[in-house]
């Protein structure tokens, strides 16, 4: 899951009846394959962040004044996250709607919202099922192949145009729109 290779040793995938309702596997393998289509260098961005503050948290404990270290999180960083975080709600969301009454029918709702928040994790690297793809509407088969489309990040284990890529892309639109002739993100310019 961690590699966004998608293999399964069971026939039917995570749709195999001894895994199919279990939603901490499944809860896992997305948090692994979100791990691995982020990229170790954002991971290691935010664990520099985590070290910072357990340090400083130390320094506070003993009475000592905090110790300000200025963009430890990088634009790259914030960027990859952010796009990351806006797309498993976007997929989640359109999923639930599109096929609460298709797929999805029959399930209680927190199982819709895992069975959900994994089909759209899943697509962007992934390709792991815990549902019956030949089922889904062709909306939900159009939002899905976006997904894909889009794919992982930079540095990351999965494919498609990047998340960065994507992001930039749309800045750059709303950029155009308004006139301006550079893309700024966090006030900060994007050559």
């Amino acid at each position: 899951a961690f590699c966004n290779a998608g293999f399964s040793t069971k026939s039917l995938g995570l749709m195999d009846s001894s895994i199919n309702h279990n939603y901490l596997l499944h809860t896992i393998i997305a948090f692994l394959i979100i791990a691995g289509g982020i990229g170790f260098p954002i991971l290691l961005n935010y664990y520099k962040l985590f070290k910072h503050f357990i340090y400083n948290l130390t320094r506070l404990l003993q009475g000592k004044s905090y110790s300000h270290k200025p963009h430890i999180i990088n634009i790259n960083s914030r960027i990859v996250i952010i796009t990351t975080v806006l797309l498993i709600i976007f997929g989640m969301l359109t999923f639930i709607v599109f096929e609460n009454d298709n797929t999805l029918k029959g399930f209680s709702w927190h199982e819709k919202i895992y069975i959900s928040f994994f089909a759209s994790v899943t697509p962007r690297t992934a390709g792991f099922n815990t549902i019956d793809y030949s089922q889904i509407l062709p909306i939900t088969a159009l939002i899905t192949m976006f997904l894909m489309w889009v794919g992982a990040s930079p540095s990351g284990t999965g494919g498609g145009i990047k998340t960065s890529t994507f992001t930039i892309a749309i800045l750059n639109i709303f950029s155009f729109a308004r006139g301006k002739n550079r893309i700024e993100i966090s006030r900060r310019e994007v050559s």
